[in-house]
């Protein structure tokens, strides 16, 4: 731009309406207001954490919603840490008083949630699913097996994992 013009303001959208992003800030704020979560569930791959999730799923008081990896601490939904919106719409639902979590097994494995997940709420109760290693990486193998046809034998995947520093091993 030259002369110091200015660029066009943002077109209001169709006549008598606010701009798209006015239209959702009352729902943002309501839902930023809303309850935090009580607890994370997080695992290693193959370790069970799909199982937690659906036992707690079935146990009264407990919500815990529908899909299973919401991905909000990992993922740049977190934006600066102040707007919530994104992961507190899944439990609108939820009974007044219900004890609220969300089971994402990849938070364990990304240093980066657990500032976030921290900042988020500090009284979080944060639910940790291991497995024995060994029985951990045959599990892996195994699926990966039967789901992706893979035809290496269980020692020669491990060997690959390794050097390429992959998730089997």
């Amino acid at each position: 731009m030259s002369g110091g013009s200015q660029p066009p303001a943002p077109s209001p959208g169709p006549p008598g309406r606010m701009p798209l992003e006015n239209d959702m800030s009352p729902l943002k704020d309501w839902l930023n207001r809303r309850p935090r979560l009580d607890f994370v569930v997080a695992g290693a791959e193959k370790a069970g954490t799909s199982a937690m999730f659906s036992y707690l799923k079935r146990v009264p008081g407990v919500h815990i919603p529908l899909p299973k990896e919401l991905n909000f601490f990992d993922r740049p939904a977190w934006g600066d840490g102040t707007d919530f919106s994104a992961l507190h719409r899944w439990f609108v639902l939820a009974p007044k008083g219900a004890i609220l979590g969300e089971a994402t097994p990849t938070y364990l494995m990304n240093p980066e949630c657990f500032p976030r997940i921290h900042e988020y709420n500090p009284d979080i109760r944060f639910l940790a699913i291991l497995r024995s290693p060994i029985r951990r990486a045959f599990s892996a193998w195994n699926f990966r097996r039967v789901r992706y046809r893979d035809r290496r034998d269980f020692m020669t995947a491990v060997r690959v994992e390794i050097e390429s520093r992959g998730d089997l091993a």
